[in-house]
Order: C-alpha cells, then structure tokens, then sequence
C-alpha cells in the first residue's frame, strides 16, 4: 500500500466539506469553485438533474489516486493502532476472545468459556449464524471514507463508536448464557477511538465523496451512497499507513 501525507496533491481528504472540496479538486485537476458549482446543479430531488460529470468536463471518474479513509471502533487499547496498524478479523479473533474473557474471568473458569466459544463457534440461533456468517467472508479491516459518516450515530450506519459487531455477537451470546451483561463491561472500559490512514482510491470513492458535496450544499442528510468502505480484503493496514488516533468522547 502507498503511503501519502494529508494535504499532497491528489489525496482525497473528507475530513470535513471543505477538505473534501479542496481535495476533490485536486484529484480532478478542476478549481474549488468549479467543482462546488457542479455539486450545486445537481437537483437533490430530482436525480435525472444537473450532470456532473458534463459540468466538470470530464468523460469519467479517475481511479488512480490515494485517499484518506476512517475506521471506527471502540478498544481497550487505542495506541495499539499505531504498533500494530488495523488487522483483518481473522487476526484479531485470538486477541478479542481473550481480551473479553479477562473481563470476566474472576467469575468463569477458562473451560466455562472455551465450552462457550466453541458453542458459538458451531453456530446456530440468530445470533451464532450471524457470528459464523461474519467470521466466514467478512474479514476486513473496513473503513469509511467520510468522517462525517463514521461518527455518525443516527442508525443509518453500524455504530463502531460503540463496539464492534463480533463484540457484540459474543457479548450477546455471554448475556444468553450466564446473564452477565458482558458489553457493558466492555464499554466501560474502552475507548472510542477514530482510526485515520492512506488506502488507495477509485472512482467509486470519488463518487461518494461529490455526493457528499452534493448534501453539504443542499443542507439534506447524507444518503446511503455516502458510505462508501475500503476494504481491505484480509489484508492489515500497516502502522505506516496510519496517520492518526483520534481519541472521541461518549
């Protein structure tokens, strides 16, 4: 993966609006101005309307440039972002087990809880074939490319702030089992923290992050194609890619 710094030319920055103008702009080689004219011509309720693409003078969408991207989650241990970069699911498993079980090992024996896990583990239920499903093919690490989205907590999107979805899973399985509200816990002994770091973009990023200019302008809510993910395809992040660890109050 390519390491850029913010602000180089041709990084895609949605921080906020205006870094997402500014950075737009120098993706598509067009003026501020010009971009945020092209944003304003599209009709919100009216999609048929304004053609982007026409009023920046382009045939498409470019695809080779890097991009800021923003991963949300909650952990007991936000520097470790930095040494170890953001994991792909399947490499963390090993490490959420045990960092869950020692919040309740004074009441649990080890083979009280490997008997648990192996009984989520073989699915079954609602919540065991979720916990399956998720640990079969979504490996990760996701991330958003606007901030405004990943910070959300309006139900549009997960909230990660809160927890990530395999904690959940578990936490929901221990509560089932032995009515210990496990999550709570565990969220009161985290942080939730805002992982930001360089991933390669596309058209379908740039694309989002005009819609986001589009709502901005319009002053409408973000719409769903506003949550645009990097994946990244059971691959970890690397530490160097990681350019920040934003600490986020409750």
């Amino acid at each position: 993966m390519m390491v850029a710094r913010a602000g180089s030319p041709g990084v895609l920055d949605c921080s906020s609006p205006a870094s997402a103008l500014v950075s737009i702009a120098a993706v598509l080689g067009r003026s501020p101005e010009n971009v945020r004219a092209a944003c304003r011509s599209v009709n919100p309720e009216d999609r048929t309307s304004g053609d982007l693409l026409a009023a920046l003078e382009l045939p498409a969408l470019p695809d080779n440039f890097e991009a800021l991207y923003f991963h949300g989650s909650r952990s007991l241990d936000p520097s470790s972002f930095r040494r170890l970069g953001i994991r792909p699911l399947g490499a963390m498993l090993e490490d959420i087990w045990a960092m869950l079980y020692g919040l309740l090992q004074d009441e649990r024996r080890a083979d009280e809880w490997q008997a648990l896990r192996e009984e989520v583990e073989a699915g079954g239920g609602a919540v065991g074939d979720r916990y399956h499903a998720r640990v079969s093919c979504s490996w990760g690490p996701f991330a958003f490319l606007i901030r405004d989205v990943a910070v959300q907590r309006n139900g549009r999107w997960h909230d990660y702030l809160k927890g990530p979805e395999i904690v959940e899973d578990i936490c929901w399985c221990v509560s089932r089992s032995w009515g210990i509200d496990l999550f709570g816990r565990f969220h009161r002994a985290s942080t939730p923290c805002l992982v930001r770091f360089h991933g390669p973009g596309n058209s379908g990023a740039l694309a989002a992050a005009l819609e986001y200019l589009v709502c901005f302008g319009h002053e409408i809510d973000l719409t769903l194609d506003c949550g645009y993910c990097f994946d990244g395809a059971n691959e970890t992040v690397p530490a160097a890619a990681v350019e920040d660890v934003e600490i986020l109050s409750e």
